[in-house]
């Protein structure tokens, strides 16, 4: 009986061990500037740490590589090169040990450029428009009117059970 509590309580806490140490990375892009953060569990911060920026086609040569400052955060400037050619990338952090996060990033990030669909999108009207109004209206007169409907039924249920 013991040592299957022992075995249990080594199951349960098994996971959170391995968790200890997992790291995460995220990364937004302002124009042709890319800045991110990295973070271990726990909200720590890995110092001077690289992040490998790959073509997301091409994952064994970085085009560039930076690194984390005092607060996990990075930030760089997506060479002219790379701007020119448009290729999705993939920024990569590893700090060894088997702790490594991937970030994808879509060309359209960086570039700056928007969904066509989403630019012409026409905005929704600011005030209701006189249908919107009226279905309002409509709905709370459907809905008074059920419940006179349902009060008037107790009322004539109450009156012919009665004596007369």
């Amino acid at each position: 009986m013991r040592s299957t509590f022992i075995a249990l309580c080594f199951l349960l806490i098994f996971p959170l061990i391995s968790h200890a140490h997992r790291i995460t990375i995220f990364a937004r892009a302002e124009g042709k500037t890319i800045y991110g953060e990295t973070s271990f569990s726990g909200n720590r911060k890995p110092v001077n740490v690289d992040i490998s920026v790959f073509k997301s086609n091409d994952k064994t040569t970085p085009v560039l590589i930076t690194k984390t400052d005092s607060q996990g955060k990075f930030s760089f400037v997506v060479p002219a090169g790379i701007v020119k050619e448009h290729p999705d990338l993939l920024l990569v952090v590893n700090t060894g040990e088997g702790h490594r996060a991937e970030w994808p990033m879509q060309a359209a990030e960086y570039l700056g450029t928007a969904d066509k669909q989403t630019l012409h999108k026409k905005p929704a009207p600011a005030n209701p428009g006189v249908m919107n109004i009226l279905s309002g209206l409509a709905s709370i007169f459907f809905i008074a009117g059920a419940i006179a409907l349902l009060q008037a039924r107790k009322k004539k249920k109450r009156g012919s059970s009665g004596l007369c």
